[in-house]
């Protein structure tokens, strides 16, 4: 799922941005650094499901390659999870943004590009399957919301990339309807909310 604000396009063409669900970037260095190095011209690679904990370096994911990378790994002993931003340095020059929320069961990162000729703020986000009604999936979806607004609430072009498994919403023709307790409604509200579109 990508999603960007109206204005977001003439920005963002100005970088190339890729997403990847990678399942484990431990067990996929080989292919990692393939990509980085036979495409050159992707400023930057977002990546949901890395799971990464804390004792895999840096420097053992980039491999002294000019790239600079943003984690924000799964806490704790849940397996799975975890959302990365790889970004070229000899393209992007991106700053690490503070996320004021924490969870087990979702992930997020944010990152500000401030060598466009306008901000851009990329958000790259990680949400487990769960079906639409589950009491504790949507007092989640609840908060995923709230921390997605507090990061859009800024003078930039917002951009955010990521797995949110949202299955039951069709991104042709998104429809709200009265019933506030379904993720997919919550969703649908805020990107509605946001002016997002998918893309």
């Amino acid at each position: 799922d990508d999603e960007s604000t109206p204005e977001s396009e003439s920005a963002f063409s100005s970088i190339k941005c890729k997403l990847i669900n990678a399942r484990s970037i431990n067990n996929k260095l080989p292919e990692l650094h393939e990509l980085l190095d036979n495409n050159p011209d992707i400023s930057v690679l977002c990546i949901t499901e890395s799971w990464l904990k804390s004792d895999t370096s840096n420097t053992t994911i980039l491999n002294n390659r000019d790239y600079s990378i943003f984690r924000s790994d799964r806490l704790g002993y849940q397996a799975g999870g975890g959302v990365c931003i790889i970004v070229n340095d000899l393209m992007v020059n991106a700053v690490d943004v503070r996320v004021d929320c924490s969870s087990n069961s979702f992930d997020i990162v944010c990152i500000d590009v401030v060598n466009t000729h306008q901000p851009i703020r990329i958000i790259t986000c990680y949400r487990p399957p769960s079906t639409d009604t589950n009491e504790t999936a949507v007092a989640e979806m609840r908060k995923i919301i709230e921390c997605l607004e507090k990061l859009c609430d800024v003078d930039a072009t917002v951009v955010i990339l990521g797995d949110f498994n949202m299955p039951y919403i069709d991104w042709t023709n998104p429809v709200l309807t009265a019933d506030g307790d379904r993720c997919s409604t919550l969703f649908t509200e805020f990107t509605t909310l946001y002016t997002l579109n998918s893309w």
